[in-house]
């Protein structure tokens, strides 16, 4: 694989692919998952994609990886996470970060939940 300067690389028709191969990626790669036996978490969903998206350090640097996250809603509706896997330290750090951050309204959330996040740089 060569390996050519960004700036040769990018340009607006490229760039324009590229933002939308991240968002397509984003759309598809982003799967949540409850905790067996509880209700549909549609609201917890969006709340979570409105919040966690590709960060910028790993668009920069073209990082790709995955994180797997289990957490837990509190009945004050902050999220702990309580165990990650993740292919790629800095996205386990950044997602952890993003979802601890959350705060969500919704009493029927609470509990446990699973997650799974993710990042690839798509380029055309």
């Amino acid at each position: 694989m060569l390996v050519r300067p960004l700036q040769q690389t990018l340009n607006k028709k490229n760039m324009k692919n590229l933002i939308l191969a991240f968002s397509v990626m984003m759309a598809w790669s982003f799967a949540l998952q409850t905790a067996a036996g509880s209700e549909p978490a549609y609201d917890l969903n969006k709340e979570i994609r409105k919040n966690v998206s590709y960060p910028a350090f790993a668009k920069m640097d073209r990082t790709q990886g995955f994180v797997l996250v289990k957490y837990m809603v509190k009945d004050n509706g902050l999220i702990q996470v309580m165990e990650m896997n993740t292919s790629h330290e800095e996205l386990g750090i950044y997602v952890k970060e993003k979802l601890e951050k959350i705060t969500l309204s919704d009493a029927n959330a609470t509990g446990t939940h699973y997650a799974r996040f993710t990042f690839r740089f798509l380029e055309h």
